[in-house]
């Protein structure tokens, strides 16, 4: 079973982790692995526009991690580095905002607040 998916981008590269269980012998309970990186992401950096990330055609390729997963008695069946379908991401974004409660006059006398949000 895969669950939870994590995606970690920076600069247009990136890995989807996921929570991986597998049943390995009939009879033994399964194991869950939390955070398997499972692809490796490459995206374009243009994505995020205001406060809305629309991100398609990631494309996405089998990690050595991932391709472990997908493996019949112990070989895998898909090598590390294959395509995967692309991946695509979307939703709503919260910008973050500072608040400062004192910008001009300032001395060694006065106390300023910093506070942020998002």
């Amino acid at each position: 079973t895969l669950a939870n998916p994590r995606v970690v981008l920076k600069d247009g590269k990136g890995t989807l982790h996921m929570d991986v269980t597998t049943d390995i012998a009939a009879g033994q309970a399964p194991v869950t692995t939390p955070g398997v990186p499972l692809a490796a992401l490459t995206a374009s950096a243009d994505a995020l526009d205001g406060t809305v990330l629309d991100w398609t055609g990631i494309t996405a390729a089998l990690t050595e991690e991932g391709s472990t997963i997908f493996a019949y008695q112990g070989r895998p069946m898909y090598p590390a580095g294959t395509a995967l379908d692309p991946v695509a991401i979307s939703g709503d974004v919260s910008v973050p905002t500072l608040t400062v409660s004192q910008v001009s006059e300032l001395g060694a006398e006065n106390e300023v607040t910093v506070s942020g949000k998002g």
